[in-house]
């Protein structure tokens, strides 16, 4: 999958969601600025007085979230690393209403960081079913999970009927589209077998 259009319209669309996590397993949300992409590479910023600086520094890593659009959505968590003060003085010239939030030299308290390395998935809830394409950028490995019907399956048929997004095709062996579950699990909880796992890749 090509991430790279994905990722110029989060940039396009500009404020996205950035997750944290802080020193004591809490977590943190906030809106920021996506300013450029570079490839698979994205790049941002914030000031190190921050509590969003520190998170970023203690764990080197962030989850992002973004609507593309009406019906269509993209999430990933990535690893992050700070950047040259170099690229921070292109964002102010590229984007001069920055120099009003950070007036002459006070700009160099904050640092960019770039996002470089992750995984996540793109949901598309505009056809008839919801379509996720998982995703990674930067040699991430995939990493997530999915339901699994496993060799324990007696056709009962139950799980088909009960899914919202008619998703799972009957058979000899049931087998669950994965680009169209919504991880809801009610196929596994109607299952009187048993036999619907969740499996982690």
């Amino acid at each position: 999958m090509d991430i790279q259009p994905y990722f110029h319209r989060l940039c396009e669309l500009h404020s996205v969601a950035f997750a944290t996590v802080d020193r004591d397993g809490h977590p943190h949300n906030r809106i920021a600025d996506l300013f450029f992409c570079d490839g698979e590479k994205l790049y941002f910023y914030t000031a190190r007085g921050k509590a969003f600086y520190e998170e970023l520094m203690h764990t080197g890593e962030t989850a992002v979230t973004g609507l593309l659009d009406d019906r269509k959505m993209i999430r990933f968590t990535g690893k992050v690393q700070k950047v040259s003060q170099r690229v921070l003085n292109h964002i102010f010239q590229e984007n001069p209403y920055l120099k009003k939030v950070y007036p002459g030299d006070s700009r160099y308290i904050c640092e960019v960081f770039c996002i470089y390395q992750g995984c996540g998935e793109v949901f598309d809830f505009g056809s008839k079913t919801l379509t996720r394409a998982p995703f990674t950028f930067g040699g991430a490995a995939l990493h997530g999970s999915h339901y699994f019907i496993t060799d324990n399956c007696r056709q009962c048929g139950l799980c088909a009927e009960s899914c919202p997004q008619h998703c799972i095709l009957p058979g000899s062996s049931y087998v669950i589209l994965q680009e169209h579950c919504m991880h809801c699990g009610l196929c596994a909880e109607s299952c009187p077998e048993e036999a619907i796992h969740l499996l982690s890749l």
